[in-house]
């Protein structure tokens, strides 16, 4: 049996039958701009590695999003702070308590924090 890719799992009924369910909540409007025009998306406002699939989450945990708004998302520091801790602990070197952890220290860095340490960095100041 193959491993679905993320693609394969957003055409499960469960997925869609909540995505469905967040629209409906959220009048079928982006909650980021208001746009009711266009393409929406369930976004998962944060990420559970150790989640079945996009289903596996609260409603509450997901709104929707205009097509722009969440491509803009995606673009940003939360997809990144996600896709770190998820590569964390795919990979095993973070612990339960550790990823929580984790998961208070990132929720607490803001996009200039982190521009700041970069500069640093590349400033020899770090």
């Amino acid at each position: 049996m193959h491993k679905k890719t993320y693609a394969e799992l957003l055409l499960d009924p469960r997925w869609q039958q909540l995505r469905l369910r967040v629209f409906e909540r959220d009048n079928w409007t982006c909650r980021n701009c208001g746009n009711r025009n266009g393409t929406l998306n369930a976004h998962h406002v944060h990420y559970h590695p150790l989640a079945e699939g996009p289903w596996d989450y609260e409603p509450e945990t997901i709104i929707t999003l205009c097509a722009e708004c969440h491509s803009d998302e995606h673009n940003g520091l939360n997809a990144s702070k996600a896709n770190v801790i998820l590569t964390l602990v795919k990979k095993g070197f973070v612990t339960s308590f550790d990823f929580d952890n984790l998961c208070d220290i990132l929720s607490k860095i803001s996009k200039d924090d982190l521009d700041r340490l970069f500069m640093e960095k590349e400033n020899g100041k770090n």
